[in-house]
């Protein structure tokens, strides 16, 4: 047991900080929090160092005056960690005294059997997002809540053994499998952490990066914003794919030459080419920002003729420039997702 309100407290190994975007240990600029037990968290005052990875923390008398506290390791951008310690008053450090009440209660009254003890241990490994410390889960959603903190997970797949998907529902889910070797150098304890984030859903416009949400069967009216100068630019094209197929294979396809041609409008409809251009078009439109800047937005416009014929399926779109100029560019892209219509008339 830990020595309460001890004027000498022993040292606590706290754990490691992993930093989420390479899985690098910190060893440096580690912020303790110490949360006594029915009182808020603050600041810890003691002294934090560093042994092979391990955060350790020497609290003050005052924080071990409880009697329980928890200390909680976090950094910036890291995974924190924490862990709890239960005081008495009957302790000294590196020595347990009861008192006579506890002795009278553990007195021996027959000797145990090799039947009476059983070896056997349950653990379970898994770490329920719910029942995470409060720090814990700040860290993850500040970290990882946004498309270029996954990205950047992504890119660190092969050094922390990470797997992410798209659940096909607007989710994007990924599992974090922790180095199997613990600083104590046991090799037995692995984590998974499971976490779902909602993908960011746009109804009236896209940003430069997001999904796109539509009905079948209805007018499609869709706005991407936030695009810079497009001097230079011959030719856009909005292309909406179910996979990685050839333009001309494209669910649906749209350009826009700069100056007008004859040629712009609606180029693919599921693999064919349009029997109609005028069923699709793109419109380039200037606009003054909230910070008073001046920006462009493309209006995509798609007939309910054409809308009709499309499958409710997750694609994949992007808004690309090309010019010799400017040179080709994705302006924007990201997930296109079309809903079933339950009525099917579009007249």
């Amino acid at each position: 047991m830990y020595p309460r309100n001890n004027a000498s407290p022993p040292r606590i190994a706290v754990g490691a900080v992993v930093q989420i975007s390479d899985g690098a240990v910190q060893t440096a600029d580690v912020l303790i929090k110490v949360t006594p037990e029915g009182g808020s968290a603050s600041a810890g005052s003691g002294t934090t160092s560093y042994v092979e990875g391990v955060v350790h923390y020497v609290p003050t008398q005052a924080e071990t005056n409880y009697t329980a506290f928890t200390v909680t390791a976090h950094k910036a951008d890291c995974i924190p960690t924490g862990t709890t310690v239960v005081t008495t008053a009957a302790s000294t450090a590196g020595q347990v005294v009861t008192d006579e009440a506890s002795r009278t209660a553990s007195k021996a009254t027959g000797f145990a059997t090799p039947e009476d003890v059983s070896p056997t241990i349950d653990f379970d490994p898994t770490i329920n997002p719910t029942t995470l410390d409060s720090t814990a889960v700040d860290a993850i959603r500040d970290g990882l809540a946004t498309q270029t903190s996954l990205n950047a997970v992504a890119a660190v797949t092969a050094k922390l053994g990470m797997m992410i998907q798209d659940d096909g529902e607007g989710n994007w889910q990924y599992t974090v499998i922790a180095v199997a070797k613990a600083p104590t150098g046991n090799s037995e304890i692995t984590v998974n952490a499971v976490v779902s984030v909602p993908a960011v859903v746009a109804e009236s416009a896209a940003k430069r990066t997001g999904e796109i949400i539509r009905s079948r069967g209805t007018r499609w009216l869709i706005a991407i914003e936030e695009l810079g100068d497009l001097t230079g630019v011959e030719k856009l094209y909005l292309t909406i794919k179910g996979g990685d197929v050839a333009d001309a294979a494209a669910n649906l396809q749209i350009a826009l030459s700069i100056p007008a041609s004859v040629d712009d409008g609606l180029l693919r409809v599921n693999g064919e080419a349009a029997n109609d251009k005028t069923m699709g078009s793109l419109e380039v439109e200037s606009y003054v920002a909230d910070d008073e800047a001046v920006k462009n937005r493309v209006i995509v416009t798609v007939n309910e003729k054409i809308t009709k014929l499309m499958m409710a399926n997750p694609y994949r779109y992007d808004l690309k420039q090309t010019g010799e100029a400017a040179g080709a560019e994705v302006l924007a892209n990201g997930r296109f997702r079309v809903i079933a219509d339950t009525t099917r008339a579009v007249s």
